[in-house]
Protein backbone atom coordinates (compact mmCIF):
# COMPACT_ATOMS: atom_id res chain seq x y z
CA UNK A 1 0.00 0.00 0.00
CA UNK A 2 1.38 3.37 -0.99
CA UNK A 3 1.16 5.91 1.81
CA UNK A 4 2.53 9.00 0.07
CA UNK A 5 1.77 10.61 -3.27
CA UNK A 6 4.48 10.57 -5.91
CA UNK A 7 5.90 8.62 -8.87
CA UNK A 8 6.60 4.94 -8.30
CA UNK A 9 8.29 2.37 -10.60
CA UNK A 10 6.86 -1.13 -10.84
CA UNK A 11 8.89 -4.08 -12.20
CA UNK A 12 7.48 -7.44 -13.27
CA UNK A 13 9.93 -10.33 -13.61
CA UNK A 14 9.10 -13.70 -15.18
CA UNK A 15 11.32 -16.82 -15.16
CA UNK A 16 10.56 -20.14 -16.75
CA UNK A 17 13.36 -22.58 -16.42
CA UNK A 18 16.36 -20.99 -18.00
CA UNK A 19 14.24 -18.27 -19.63
CA UNK A 20 14.00 -14.89 -17.91
CA UNK A 21 12.29 -11.60 -18.78
CA UNK A 22 11.01 -8.42 -17.04
CA UNK A 23 8.68 -5.50 -17.65
CA UNK A 24 9.00 -2.10 -16.01
CA UNK A 25 6.48 0.77 -15.82
CA UNK A 26 5.62 3.71 -13.59
CA UNK A 27 2.55 4.86 -11.76
CA UNK A 28 1.74 8.27 -10.30
CA UNK A 29 -0.26 8.68 -7.11
CA UNK A 30 -1.98 12.06 -6.60
CA UNK A 31 -2.62 13.59 -3.19
CA UNK A 32 -6.16 13.63 -1.91
CA UNK A 33 -7.65 17.14 -2.34
CA UNK A 34 -7.93 19.28 0.78
CA UNK A 35 -10.55 22.01 0.94
CA UNK A 36 -9.29 25.26 2.49
CA UNK A 37 -10.21 28.93 2.27
CA UNK A 38 -9.64 32.30 3.92
CA UNK A 39 -11.91 35.28 4.50
CA UNK A 40 -10.76 38.89 4.30
CA UNK A 41 -13.23 39.99 7.01
CA UNK A 42 -15.78 38.42 9.30
CA UNK A 43 -18.21 41.31 9.19
CA UNK A 44 -18.78 45.04 8.86
CA UNK A 45 -21.38 47.62 7.99
CA UNK A 46 -23.86 47.22 5.16
CA UNK A 47 -23.15 47.44 2.32
CA UNK A 48 -19.97 45.45 2.90
CA UNK A 49 -17.69 43.84 0.32
CA UNK A 50 -16.01 40.64 1.50
CA UNK A 51 -13.22 38.87 -0.38
CA UNK A 52 -12.84 35.08 -0.30
CA UNK A 53 -9.56 33.32 -1.11
CA UNK A 54 -9.28 29.67 -1.98
CA UNK A 55 -6.23 28.00 -0.44
CA UNK A 56 -7.20 24.40 -1.21
CA UNK A 57 -4.56 21.84 -2.15
CA UNK A 58 -5.27 19.57 -5.08
CA UNK A 59 -3.73 18.31 -8.31
CA UNK A 60 -5.14 19.01 -11.75
CA UNK A 61 -8.27 21.05 -12.43
CA UNK A 62 -11.18 21.88 -10.17
CA UNK A 63 -14.56 23.58 -10.09
CA UNK A 64 -15.46 25.96 -7.25
CA UNK A 65 -18.91 26.79 -6.01
CA UNK A 66 -19.39 29.44 -3.32
CA UNK A 67 -22.72 30.02 -1.60
CA UNK A 68 -22.62 33.36 0.25
CA UNK A 69 -25.66 32.63 2.42
CA UNK A 70 -27.80 35.45 1.03
CA UNK A 71 -29.07 33.67 -2.07
CA UNK A 72 -26.07 34.65 -4.19
CA UNK A 73 -23.42 32.25 -5.51
CA UNK A 74 -20.18 32.34 -7.49
CA UNK A 75 -18.04 29.88 -9.44
CA UNK A 76 -14.91 32.04 -9.27
CA UNK A 77 -11.94 30.58 -7.42
CA UNK A 78 -11.34 33.76 -5.41
CA UNK A 79 -14.58 35.76 -5.47
CA UNK A 80 -15.68 39.00 -3.85
CA UNK A 81 -19.23 39.59 -2.73
CA UNK A 82 -21.14 42.64 -1.50
CA UNK A 83 -23.59 42.08 1.34
CA UNK A 84 -26.30 44.70 0.95
CA UNK A 85 -28.40 43.96 4.04
CA UNK A 86 -27.73 43.42 7.72
CA UNK A 87 -27.74 39.85 9.05
CA UNK A 88 -25.70 36.73 9.84
CA UNK A 89 -24.53 34.82 6.77
CA UNK A 90 -23.07 31.29 6.71
CA UNK A 91 -20.86 30.65 3.69
CA UNK A 92 -20.32 27.26 2.04
CA UNK A 93 -17.51 26.34 -0.35
CA UNK A 94 -17.64 23.29 -2.63
CA UNK A 95 -14.54 21.95 -4.40
CA UNK A 96 -14.99 19.50 -7.28
CA UNK A 97 -11.74 18.12 -8.69
CA UNK A 98 -12.18 17.06 -12.32
CA UNK A 99 -8.81 15.42 -12.96
CA UNK A 100 -6.11 13.52 -11.09
CA UNK A 101 -7.70 12.45 -7.80
CA UNK A 102 -11.36 13.23 -8.39
CA UNK A 103 -13.49 14.14 -5.41
CA UNK A 104 -16.19 16.51 -4.19
CA UNK A 105 -15.69 18.34 -0.91
CA UNK A 106 -18.03 20.83 0.77
CA UNK A 107 -17.56 22.90 3.89
CA UNK A 108 -19.96 25.35 5.55
CA UNK A 109 -18.59 27.96 7.93
CA UNK A 110 -19.41 27.47 11.58
CA UNK A 111 -18.97 31.17 12.32
CA UNK A 112 -21.22 33.58 10.40
CA UNK A 113 -20.25 36.74 8.60
CA UNK A 114 -22.10 39.42 10.59
CA UNK A 115 -23.24 42.48 8.67
CA UNK A 116 -24.48 45.33 10.84
CA UNK A 117 -27.09 47.91 9.77
CA UNK A 118 -25.92 51.32 8.61
CA UNK A 119 -27.73 54.52 9.61
CA UNK A 120 -29.17 56.77 6.92
CA UNK A 121 -27.84 60.30 6.72
CA UNK A 122 -30.04 62.91 5.12
CA UNK A 123 -30.73 66.65 5.09
CA UNK A 124 -32.52 69.27 3.04
CA UNK A 125 -31.22 72.80 2.61
CA UNK A 126 -33.13 75.79 1.25
CA UNK A 127 -32.56 77.84 -0.74
CA UNK A 128 -30.10 76.09 -3.04
CA UNK A 129 -28.85 79.46 -4.26
CA UNK A 130 -28.99 82.94 -2.81
CA UNK A 131 -27.04 86.20 -2.67
CA UNK A 132 -24.64 87.58 -0.07
CA UNK A 133 -27.31 90.14 0.79
CA UNK A 134 -29.67 87.32 1.89
CA UNK A 135 -27.14 84.72 3.10
CA UNK A 136 -29.36 82.55 5.35
CA UNK A 137 -29.88 78.82 4.71
CA UNK A 138 -32.54 76.72 6.47
CA UNK A 139 -31.39 73.15 7.22
CA UNK A 140 -33.80 70.26 7.83
CA UNK A 141 -32.22 67.03 9.14
CA UNK A 142 -33.94 63.88 7.81
CA UNK A 143 -31.48 61.22 9.04
CA UNK A 144 -32.70 57.87 10.42
CA UNK A 145 -31.51 55.07 12.74
CA UNK A 146 -28.60 56.89 14.35
CA UNK A 147 -27.53 57.66 17.92
CA UNK A 148 -24.99 60.44 17.34
CA UNK A 149 -24.36 63.00 14.64
CA UNK A 150 -22.25 65.97 13.64
CA UNK A 151 -23.02 68.73 11.16
CA UNK A 152 -20.05 70.55 9.64
CA UNK A 153 -20.80 74.04 8.34
CA UNK A 154 -19.04 75.59 5.33
CA UNK A 155 -16.93 77.75 7.66
CA UNK A 156 -15.61 74.64 9.48
CA UNK A 157 -17.73 74.93 12.61
CA UNK A 158 -19.14 71.66 13.97
CA UNK A 159 -22.49 71.13 15.68
CA UNK A 160 -22.71 67.84 17.57
CA UNK A 161 -26.03 66.08 18.30
CA UNK A 162 -28.02 69.05 17.06
CA UNK A 163 -31.75 69.33 16.54
CA UNK A 164 -33.55 68.72 13.27
CA UNK A 165 -33.99 72.36 12.27
CA UNK A 166 -31.06 74.75 11.97
CA UNK A 167 -30.12 77.99 10.22
CA UNK A 168 -26.76 79.01 8.82
CA UNK A 169 -25.67 82.47 7.64
CA UNK A 170 -22.98 82.41 4.97
CA UNK A 171 -19.99 84.64 5.61
CA UNK A 172 -18.67 84.65 2.06
CA UNK A 173 -19.71 84.13 -1.54
CA UNK A 174 -19.20 81.01 -3.63
CA UNK A 175 -19.85 77.32 -2.97
CA UNK A 176 -21.09 76.43 0.52
CA UNK A 177 -20.48 72.79 1.53
CA UNK A 178 -22.53 71.21 4.34
CA UNK A 179 -21.51 67.77 5.67
CA UNK A 180 -23.71 65.65 7.93
CA UNK A 181 -22.25 62.49 9.53
CA UNK A 182 -24.31 60.02 11.58
CA UNK A 183 -23.32 56.85 13.43
CA UNK A 184 -25.11 54.04 15.29
CA UNK A 185 -24.37 51.67 18.17
CA UNK A 186 -22.35 49.36 15.88
CA UNK A 187 -19.97 52.12 14.85
CA UNK A 188 -21.43 52.25 11.33
CA UNK A 189 -21.49 55.67 9.68
CA UNK A 190 -23.18 57.42 6.80
CA UNK A 191 -22.45 60.84 5.33
CA UNK A 192 -24.44 63.37 3.33
CA UNK A 193 -22.79 66.29 1.54
CA UNK A 194 -24.82 69.13 0.03
CA UNK A 195 -23.41 72.15 -1.75
CA UNK A 196 -25.26 75.43 -2.09
CA UNK A 197 -24.16 78.67 -3.70
CA UNK A 198 -23.97 82.29 -2.60
CA UNK A 199 -23.83 84.81 -5.42
CA UNK A 200 -22.13 88.18 -5.33
CA UNK A 201 -24.53 90.37 -7.37
CA UNK A 202 -22.97 93.15 -9.38
CA UNK A 203 -23.28 96.50 -7.57
CA UNK A 204 -21.54 99.77 -8.25
CA UNK A 205 -21.77 102.88 -6.13
CA UNK A 206 -20.19 106.11 -7.32
CA UNK A 207 -20.51 109.43 -5.41
CA UNK A 208 -21.11 112.67 -7.26
CA UNK A 209 -18.65 114.82 -5.31
CA UNK A 210 -15.60 114.77 -3.00
CA UNK A 211 -13.53 117.33 -1.09
CA UNK A 212 -9.76 116.63 -1.11
CA UNK A 213 -8.95 119.20 1.59
CA UNK A 214 -7.16 116.90 4.04
CA UNK A 215 -9.82 116.96 6.75
CA UNK A 216 -10.22 113.19 6.65
CA UNK A 217 -13.74 113.35 5.22
CA UNK A 218 -14.37 112.58 1.54
CA UNK A 219 -10.72 113.29 0.69
CA UNK A 220 -10.76 110.78 -2.19
CA UNK A 221 -13.17 109.86 -4.96
CA UNK A 222 -14.32 106.68 -3.25
CA UNK A 223 -16.37 104.22 -5.30
CA UNK A 224 -17.62 100.83 -4.18
CA UNK A 225 -17.93 97.85 -6.53
CA UNK A 226 -19.05 94.27 -5.87
CA UNK A 227 -19.27 91.17 -8.05
CA UNK A 228 -16.92 92.31 -10.81
CA UNK A 229 -13.59 91.53 -12.43
CA UNK A 230 -11.28 93.21 -14.97
CA UNK A 231 -11.87 96.64 -13.47
CA UNK A 232 -10.67 99.88 -15.10
CA UNK A 233 -11.45 103.54 -14.33
CA UNK A 234 -10.51 106.64 -16.31
CA UNK A 235 -11.13 110.22 -15.21
CA UNK A 236 -11.07 113.15 -17.67
CA UNK A 237 -11.17 116.90 -17.16
CA UNK A 238 -13.59 119.07 -19.08
CA UNK A 239 -11.18 119.30 -22.01
CA UNK A 240 -10.98 115.51 -22.34
CA UNK A 241 -7.51 115.25 -20.83
CA UNK A 242 -6.99 112.11 -18.73
CA UNK A 243 -6.08 112.95 -15.12
CA UNK A 244 -6.37 109.50 -13.53
CA UNK A 245 -6.41 105.84 -14.61
CA UNK A 246 -6.31 102.61 -12.62
CA UNK A 247 -7.08 98.91 -12.91
CA UNK A 248 -7.08 98.46 -9.14
CA UNK A 249 -10.57 98.84 -7.61
CA UNK A 250 -8.97 99.68 -4.24
CA UNK A 251 -7.01 102.64 -5.66
CA UNK A 252 -8.92 105.95 -5.52
CA UNK A 253 -8.40 109.36 -7.11
CA UNK A 254 -7.19 112.00 -4.64
CA UNK A 255 -7.85 115.00 -6.91
CA UNK A 256 -4.28 115.25 -8.24
CA UNK A 257 -2.85 114.53 -11.69
CA UNK A 258 -2.48 110.74 -11.53
CA UNK A 259 -2.44 111.13 -7.73
CA UNK A 260 0.78 113.20 -7.84
CA UNK A 261 1.50 116.91 -7.29
CA UNK A 262 -0.99 119.60 -6.36
CA UNK A 263 -4.74 119.32 -6.20
CA UNK A 264 -6.32 120.10 -9.54
CA UNK A 265 -8.78 122.89 -10.24
CA UNK A 266 -12.19 122.47 -8.73
CA UNK A 267 -15.00 121.62 -11.09
CA UNK A 268 -16.80 118.76 -12.81
CA UNK A 269 -14.82 115.75 -14.06
CA UNK A 270 -15.99 112.81 -16.15
CA UNK A 271 -15.38 109.23 -15.11
CA UNK A 272 -15.65 106.05 -17.21
CA UNK A 273 -15.69 102.68 -15.40
CA UNK A 274 -15.39 99.42 -17.37
CA UNK A 275 -15.90 96.09 -15.59
CA UNK A 276 -17.09 92.53 -16.24
CA UNK A 277 -19.97 91.15 -14.20
CA UNK A 278 -18.46 88.12 -12.42
CA UNK A 279 -21.69 86.10 -12.45
CA UNK A 280 -22.88 86.74 -16.03
CA UNK A 281 -19.56 87.49 -17.75
CA UNK A 282 -21.12 90.52 -19.44
CA UNK A 283 -19.21 93.76 -19.82
CA UNK A 284 -20.57 96.82 -18.00
CA UNK A 285 -19.64 100.45 -18.67
CA UNK A 286 -20.72 103.28 -16.38
CA UNK A 287 -20.20 106.92 -17.30
CA UNK A 288 -20.88 109.89 -15.07
CA UNK A 289 -19.52 113.03 -13.53
CA UNK A 290 -18.02 113.90 -10.18
CA UNK A 291 -17.46 117.33 -8.71
CA UNK A 292 -14.10 118.15 -7.19
CA UNK A 293 -14.86 120.71 -4.47
CA UNK A 294 -11.97 122.65 -3.02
Amino acid sequence: MYQQPGNYYVTLEVQDGYCHDNFRDSIRLYPRPELRHDLEARGGCAPKEVSFRDSSEYAGNAIHLWDFGDGKTSTAQNPSHIYLNAGDYYVSHTLITTSACRDTLTETSLTPITINPTPISGMEILPQETTIFEPDFDIQITSENYISSVLIYPDGRKVIDHGNELRYSAQDTGIQRFTHIVSNEFGCEDTTIIETYVQQPFRLFVPNAFTPNGDGLNDVFYYSILGSRNFEIRILNRWGQMVFKSEDPSEYWNGRMFNQGDILQGGVYTYIIDVIDKETGNGVTKRGTVSLIR
